[in-house]
């Protein structure tokens, strides 16, 4: 199985490849599979932004990250108050903190905060934006992409 051809990307070697939304995500590295597991994109009609489609690249490579736009809204006693909090559209409580979700394994597609790495995988719409996947393997995925790697989201 050969990833469609993406020019410059495609002649460094390696390659990420999405199918159709809710499908697989498949990495490629000089034509070769080296690596394919279920995803699900987010979509208009949640609280957040759909994912974007498009040839992207990864940007940087954090392996504990947190968002510093989506998590957990705490009051000034420690109660949850909002356990999917977005800080542009939420306001934090008096006196409340905010806590950035976790990321692990966090590859950065867009400036904008979307990203590949692990989380929840869900037969409906559940992220913000990000491409998640299972714990089992994207560890696996993120120790054999490089920065630069061509990622493509149809």
């Amino acid at each position: 199985m050969r990833p469609p051809e993406t020019g410059r990307a495609y002649q460094q070697g390696r390659q990420s490849h999405q199918s159709p939304p809710g499908r697989h995500l498949r990495l490629f590295q000089s034509g070769t599979l080296l690596s394919e597991n279920l995803q699900r994109l987010d979509q208009p009609g949640i609280k957040s932004r759909p994912t974007p489609t498009g040839t992207f690249y990864i940007l940087e490579k954090v392996v504990d990250k947190r968002s510093n736009r989506y998590g957990i809204y705490y009051d000034a006693s420690g109660n949850v108050t909002n356990s999917n909090a977005d800080v542009i559209l939420d306001p934090l409580p008096e006196g409340g903190r905010f806590e950035g979700a976790k990321m692990h394994n966090w590859m950065r597609l867009t400036q904008d905060g979307v990203g590949h790495h692990i989380g929840p995988v869900r037969r409906y719409p559940a992220s913000h934006a990000c491409v998640r996947g299972p714990a089992k393997t994207i560890p696996i995925v993120y120790e054999k992409v490089k920065e630069g790697t061509c990622v493509i989201i149809e």
